[in-house]
């Protein structure tokens, strides 16, 4: 299967530098590299095999299409598939209570919210 084009929303890049300030701040640089090249790998893993993921747990959020991958044991990459191109909504620690970030979700085809890839 050919890779999917990306696209990395705001959101999904907000978290992204959230997680990796964190990471930096309690654990130092190298840690906060090495765990956004880790979900970064992870996210364009799906490129290759979008469906690797999981149908999300809302079963209208299921009917737009919306997935999740664990990365890194702990964090979920929320996604979907809309006209051949991947777009990453969401990176979540699963330690949080992400399942409210669920319902902020867009339920309609939002292909032209801002992205950054």
């Amino acid at each position: 299967m050919p890779e999917l084009p990306l696209r990395l929303l705001n959101s999904a890049q907000c978290d992204l530098e959230r997680i990796a300030l964190l990471h930096r701040n309690y654990c130092g640089v190298e840690s906060a590299r090495n765990i956004t090249n880790a979900l970064l790998d992870r996210i364009e893993h799906l490129t290759r095999f979008p469906h690797m993921g999981f149908a999300l747990p809302d079963n209208e959020l299921q009917s737009r299409g919306y997935r999740g991958l664990v990365c890194d044991r702990r964090f979920l990459c929320v996604y979907r598939v809309i006209d051949g191109t991947l777009f990453v909504y969401r990176v979540i620690d699963t330690r949080s209570d992400y399942r409210c970030l669920f319902r902020a979700l867009p339920l309609h085809d939002d292909s032209n919210e801002g992205d950054v890839a």
